[in-house]
């Protein structure tokens, strides 16, 4: 993912009510922060964030659903 990317995926999410744009500004600032201030690296772990979310998703599809209070 590119900065780019980055803003064009905090845009839409303040556009569709996900995030209030001051919380979503706050939080991409702190996590900035965590990565020395490159927008590249901070675009590069979100990308991976979303790789792996996508690929716990198509996992937990592949289980099929679940019985209420199995683990």
């Amino acid at each position: 993912m590119t900065p780019e990317e980055l803003d064009r995926l905090h845009a839409q999410a303040v556009a569709r009510g996900i995030f209030p744009a001051e919380q979503l500004a706050a939080a991409r600032e702190a996590a900035l922060q965590s990565v020395g201030g490159s927008e590249q690296e901070l675009a590069r772990r979100v990308g991976i964030g979303i790789a792996l979310a996508e690929f716990e998703e198509e996992i937990a599809r592949a289980r099929g659903p679940r019985l209420p209070g199995s683990a």
